[in-house]
C-alpha cells in the first residue's frame, strides 16, 4: 500500500495533519485555539485570555484583563489539573448551560450567558 501511494503521490491522512472523528470524517486539525496539540497548559490558557481583546460576541461589552485571567480560574479549578484539553473545555461549556438553566434570577442567566458566548468564540476559532 505505501509503496503505491509513494508511487502514485498519494500519501496517508495522518501526514497531512488530518484526523478523523467518531463518525469517520476527516478533518483538519491544527490552526484553532487548542492548535495542534489538543490541550493547552494552564499558563497557555492564561496568557491566550490575556491576549484576547475580551470582547463578548453579541453583546457589545468586553471583559477586562483582570476578569478574564478570573474567569480562567473560576472556570478551570484546580480539579482539570495542569492540562486543559478541548473536551474539558466543551463540557465545561455544557455545565455552564446547565447551571444557567438553574439559575434563580434573571441578571445570573445573563451572567451565565455572557460567560458562554464568550468561551464559544475561542471554539470557532
Amino acid at each position: 500500500m505505501f509503496l503505491f501511494d509513494f508511487l502514485f503521490g498519494f500519501s496517508s491522512s495522518k501526514s497531512r495533519g488530518r484526523q478523523t472523528d467518531k463518525t469517520g470524517f476527516s478533518f483538519k486539525k491544527g490552526k484553532g485555539f487548542f492548535g495542534r496539540k489538543g490541550y493547552l497548559s494552564r499558563e497557555e490558557l492564561r496568557w491566550k485570555l490575556i491576549k484576547d481583546s475580551g470582547e463578548i460576541p453579541g453583546s457589545g461589552s468586553f471583559y477586562t484583563e483582570d476578569q478574564r485571567v478570573k474567569l480562567e480560574k473560576e472556570l478551570f479549578g484546580e480539579e482539570y489539573g495542569t492540562y486543559i484539553t478541548q473536551e474539558e473545555f466543551k463540557k465545561r461549556l455544557v455545565r455552564l448551560e446547565k447551571e444557567k438553566d438553574a439559575a434563580q434570577t434573571e441578571r445570573e442567566k445573563i451572567e451565565i450567558d455572557r460567560k458562554i458566548r464568550y468561551l464559544k468564540k475561542f471554539l470557532s476559532s
